[in-house]
């Protein structure tokens, strides 16, 4: 892709040198990097991208993006105020927005975000529709699984899972969303056709300090949902109530305790097994699962939740659901 063509929609403060060059590839890690790359640098919490400019240059970078403004020589230099941002921008456009051709589903919350990808991948798969998942267990394509360093990868190795996704045909991708990764804008500029909040309690903190701002960087990923897409919420949360208002997408709410569009009740919960009757605008579905504990069942109704959202009839849900 031509680098003009790469940035013509990125916000930079400056730029310096060739823009009608090819580049073959966009990445916020030296090592990475080949002959014609695009390298972002970033100031991470232990290293600095900006200080492996030369590093950069030697493996063949031909632009660089940076914001900390420095003199380099042959590449072209991109000045922006904001790195991360920057990355995510150009990712997305470098591998033509794969978000928009796959459906999308973020799932974030303390708790339950690999059991709820898992739940929901088995109804999807009952339903005829493949997915593909990113998460703590790394991610799956082709039902083999592959490593990753983080919960959720930076924004150019995400966008390059979309779209090997995208190339595989298949239909959904079911991502796990940290909030570190919403604080550092790795899901931005990802079209999620769903996203999924499960709880909030005492993570991170090390992070993001106190509460408020932890709450404060789960609430992007529903921010950022379109007015047509949908935002799965645990009401019985107190974060969660909070959410609602938040968004501009429609809401289906998911409970034990309080009044939800998506509920269950008459819990039976064993060491074996877990029965119990979910409620939904549409009927109701009797569920015996494999899955134990109350918590399972809060992953079971946000599955159940986003599956409803995405037109899914209640037996094809309840199959899946039980065939876990």
């Amino acid at each position: 892709m031509k680098l003009n063509r790469l940035i013509n929609n990125l916000d930079y403060l400056s730029l310096e040198g060739p823009r009608d060059i090819e580049i073959k590839g966009v990445s916020a890690c030296s090592k990475y990097l080949r002959p014609e790359y695009l390298f972002v640098a970033i100031k991470g919490s232990k290293l600095d991208g900006h200080d492996f400019l030369d590093e950069a240059i030697a493996s063949g970078a031909k632009a660089i993006v940076l914001e900390k403004d420095s003199s380099l020589k042959n590449v072209c230099k991109i000045l922006v105020k904001d790195s991360r941002g920057a990355l995510a921008k150009v990712s997305s456009e470098f591998y033509g927005h794969p978000s928009h051709r796959i459906k999308t589903i973020g799932i974030t919350g303390t708790n339950g975000k690999t059991t709820v990808s898992h739940i929901l991948e088995s109804i999807l798969r009952e339903a005829g529709l493949r997915a593909g998942l990113i998460g703590t267990l790394g991610y799956k394509l082709k039902e083999k699984f592959f490593a990753t360093s983080n919960t959720t990868p930076g924004a150019d190795d995400l966008q390059s899972l979309l779209h090997k996704m995208v190339g595989e045909g298949l239909e959904y991708a079911l991502m796990e969303v940290s909030s570190h990764s919403l604080e550092q804008q790795r899901a931005k500029f990802i079209d999620f056709e769903c996203s999924i909040f499960t709880n909030l309690s005492e993570d991170h903190l090390d992070y993001h300090l106190n509460f408020e701002n932890y709450f404060n960087a789960k609430s992007k990923l529903f921010k950022q949902l379109r007015s047509n897409s949908y935002a799965v919420i645990n009401i019985d949360d107190t974060y969660g109530k909070r959410l609602g208002s938040m968004t501009k997408s429609k809401t289906l709410t998911y409970a034990i305790e309080n009044p939800a569009a998506i509920r269950a009740s008459n819990l039976k919960l064993s060491l074996r097994k877990s029965e119990f009757l979910i409620h939904t605008p549409k009927g109701e579905i009797q569920l015996n699962s494999s899955l134990l504990g109350r918590y399972n069942v809060y992953n079971v109704l946000a599955a159940v939740g986003a599956a409803f959202a995405q037109g899914i009839d209640l037996t094809t849900i309840k199959r899946g659901v039980e065939n876990l």
